[in-house]
């Protein structure tokens, strides 16, 4: 599906060091009711900013969680936007938001087949799944020959050290890369990289990685 993957020596076909464990039962997610705009507030601050200077009109956010954020920045800059996420939290959605389209998907075994997006937003959501490359294919199912995506996920580094081998402390985490990796990672599945920094996790933080690219040829 991907043809051949350009790995460096000694690392995973996710392109994680040698050594590195994985927790292989990884818990479920568990969202805040109590704070749901709390965590990852800064990538969609970042991907508001991006749909403004796109002129993206058709949004898409694969794992939106509660539908918090996803309402409070991206409804004011575009009225044609998507949440995508498990059946039991896409219900909860539903019954708390009147704007935008919700709609029920598993990750791992992803079946939706929606209009191409403009723009496609996945924050924190990649460490969470057993196999990330069915996140970067349904992505780049939905994409069109402009779109583009922002992806965030904590890098391991700053987050746990660089001595870390794993697994997460975090148990609904399957992997964390570090920024090195996660570049190599998704250069690696096609996607041409735009730009790549730190963000804040939440306020004082700052261990979230966010990498916003496309899949336009020319890598």
């Amino acid at each position: 599906m991907f043809g051949f993957f350009s790995r460096k020596p000694h690392q995973d076909r996710f392109f994680i060091k040698e050594g590195y464990r994985i927790n292989r039962s990884n818990a479920k997610v568990r969202h805040s009711k109590i704070d749901p705009m709390r965590y990852q507030r800064d990538v969609y601050i970042y991907a508001a900013e991006a749909i403004k200077s796109m002129g993206a009109n058709r949004v898409a956010d694969v794992g939106c969680g509660t539908g918090d954020k996803l309402v409070h920045y991206v409804a004011p800059v575009t009225n044609q936007f998507v949440g995508v996420n498990q059946e039991s939290t896409i219900s909860v959605c539903k019954k708390t938001h009147q704007v935008g389209e919700w709609y029920a998907e598993d990750l791992e075994k992803p079946r939706l087949h929606l209009q191409p997006f403009d723009l496609i937003i996945s924050a924190d959501v990649i460490e969470h799944l057993r196999n990330p490359d069915h996140l970067i294919e349904w992505m780049r199912r939905h994409a069109h020959c402009e779109t583009e995506v922002i992806l965030s996920t904590p890098d391991r580094d700053l987050r746990r050290g660089p001595e870390s081998m794993g697994p997460p402390e975090n148990r609904a985490h399957v992997r964390e890369w570090n920024r090195s990796e996660f570049a190599d990672y998704l250069r690696d599945r096609g996607l041409k990289i735009l730009n790549h920094q730190i963000v804040d996790l939440c306020e004082g933080m700052k261990t979230c990685q966010l990498v916003h690219g496309s899949f336009s040829s020319g890598n």
